[in-house]
């Protein structure tokens, strides 16, 4: 799907915007469906392909904006005890 909102002609990537579109708030949710969403964001350049784009996604732009967030908090969680084990290693040699 992205090598065709890539590299596709006008109907073809109409044909995978309206899919998209139509589960975007779902899809961009998914590891590498937010990949296929930047994508046409970035592809799919006409003015109604992004009004399209951004009609599919309003309304969830705050529940999209937390789970971001939860997962950056995760991350740095992780890196934290990572981190912290390292330190306990580094210790226990000494």
């Amino acid at each position: 799907m992205q090598t065709i909102l890539q590299f596709g002609d006008q109907s073809q990537k109409d044909l995978i915007l309206a899919r998209l579109c139509e589960k975007a708030s779902e899809v961009s949710k998914t590891p590498y469906g937010h990949f296929t969403i930047l994508k046409a964001i970035t592809y799919c350049t006409h003015a109604a392909d992004q009004r399209r784009i951004a009609a599919s996604l309003k309304n969830h732009f705050v529940s999209l904006g937390m789970r971001m967030m939860i997962m950056m908090m995760m991350m740095m969680m992780m890196m934290m005890m990572m981190m912290m084990m390292m330190m306990m290693i580094l210790m226990l040699r000494t």
